[in-house]
């Protein structure tokens, strides 16, 4: 017969009350859009995989999600999401449909959103 695990319970600090809980932080992107559009050039993609990323910066900047909540909405991993954000992994269709249904969106708004930002390269 197994035992179930307890859970620890929150340490409380010297005041006796239990810690705040933390705020989730802003999403901070290490790459310009410059770059983006670079890397995907580089790895010999089309530009359509430079604006789905551009697009998901942008609806993660609206709606102040780290990766960290996208990942966990999308049912992906953070570290494959931070990888996709950063140019270094392609996702698929159906990567990319999920990233979408996350902020409530279907494939085709994305890449509606994905195409305005690559139109609109040239005032990045």
């Amino acid at each position: 017969m197994k035992r179930k695990r307890r859970q620890p319970k929150p340490k409380a600090d010297v005041s006796g009350s239990l810690p705040e809980k933390k705020a989730p932080r802003k999403p901070v992107f290490s790459l310009t859009p410059q770059q983006v559009i670079q890397r995907c050039q580089e790895s010999c993609h089309e530009l359509i995989c430079a604006g789905q990323v551009l697009a998901v910066m942008d609806l993660m900047r609206l709606a102040g999600w780290p990766i960290g909540v996208l990942a966990e909405r999308a049912h992906i991993s953070e570290s494959h999401l931070s990888e996709f954000l950063r140019v270094k992994k392609f996702f698929t269709t159906h990567l990319v449909s999920r990233v979408a249904a996350a902020f409530g969106l279907k494939l085709w708004k994305l890449d509606q959103l994905a195409e305005k930002k690559i139109a609109d390269k040239d005032s990045l």
